[in-house]
């Protein structure tokens, strides 16, 4: 019973630097300092005020979408496409459907939740955390 104990332990170990070693913001992604507050009752931001509405920040390596994903949470990803990064024309931007992200230059496209549906990127977009006290959005790493 110890033996399966001990196999059981190494392989617990093993799991957890398995998992930190795994980078999920994709190779030569800059890491960026975000701080932002941004006042929703403005009328910029407007579109934010209903369920899936979206706008564009800037902030980040080429930008932010902020997307409201329900009454009570905000989503925020940087621009960058996890697949060129260095590339000028690899933006994402959010399909006119308003369903998913694109990088038109790539042709990767992104789910709701930031992770790569289809075209050569693998890794998902690179996210900032977004609180709301019900009158401003503070978006943050």
């Amino acid at each position: 019973m110890s033996r399966l104990a001990s196999v059981f332990g190494v392989l617990a170990v093993v799991l957890i630097f398995a998992q930190c070693s795994e980078s999920n913001t994709g190779p030569n992604i800059p890491p960026k300092i975000v701080n932002i507050e941004i006042n929703l009752s403005n009328l910029q931001y407007q579109s934010l005020r209903q369920v899936g509405g979206f706008v564009y920040l800037s902030g980040g390596n080429k930008g932010l979408i902020v997307y409201r994903q329900s009454q009570s949470e905000y989503r925020v990803w940087d621009r960058i496409c996890t697949y060129g990064p260095g590339k000028e024309c690899e933006v994402v931007t959010m399909n006119s459907s308003g369903f998913y992200m694109e990088d038109l230059c790539c042709k990767s496209t992104f789910d709701l939740d930031g992770y790569p549906t289809a075209g050569p990127a693998k890794y998902p977009l690179v996210e900032y955390r977004a609180v709301s006290d019900g009158t401003f959005l503070y978006i943050s790493n």
